[in-house]
């Protein structure tokens, strides 16, 4: 995202503060709107068009963790559509064990910021609340869960199209 600045290259401090506000705005509504699967595109916009690629500081670290995170989040929905999801519980929450892990290990290196971080710290603990819940095979909750699922790919999707755009690709 090319943005005009007062004094050229950088931001002045009252920029920098709005953009701070902005980042935090989107961020706050991202995490509000996660469980609402008619908020996909939405939250997709509200990403792709915000200054939230200064949060990712490194692209080659956030697609690590968006390889990862996309491989559980598969693993899920294959689960849920060989009805497995029961059997396969404890590999999948072995699976959002290591994107925690690795979400708190970038974050800790400094190339994504805690506000990253606080995103995909809480889909996890969403999917994880939602996987807890599910009690056999009820169709409603099944989609609910994948309804998530899939919100969660477009959140991290677009942070991908973010840090994409920050590298110039």
């Amino acid at each position: 995202m090319n943005r005009q600045y007062s004094k050229g290259g950088r931001p002045s401090r009252k920029e920098d503060e709005e953009i701070k506000l902005q980042i935090m705005c989107t961020v706050d509504e991202v995490i509000d709107k996660l469980g609402n699967p008619n908020d996909s595109l939405n939250l997709a916009n509200k990403i792709i068009s915000s200054p939230i690629d200064a949060e990712i500081r490194s692209t080659t670290s956030y697609l690590k963790i968006h390889d990862l995170f996309s491989n559980a989040l598969d693993f899920i929905l294959d689960a849920i559509d060989s009805d497995s999801l029961q059997s396969q519980l404890e590999q999948i929450n072995q699976n959002l064990a290591k994107v925690k892990v690795i979400v708190n290990y970038q974050k800790i290196r400094g190339q994504i910021t805690d506000n990253i971080a606080k995103v995909l710290d809480k889909a996890i603990d969403k999917l994880n609340d939602k996987l807890n819940s599910i009690k056999g095979t009820d169709p409603s909750d099944l989609k609910e869960l994948r309804k998530l699922v899939e919100n969660i790919r477009v959140v991290i999707d677009s942070f991908a199209v973010v840090a994409k755009r920050k590298r110039g690709e």
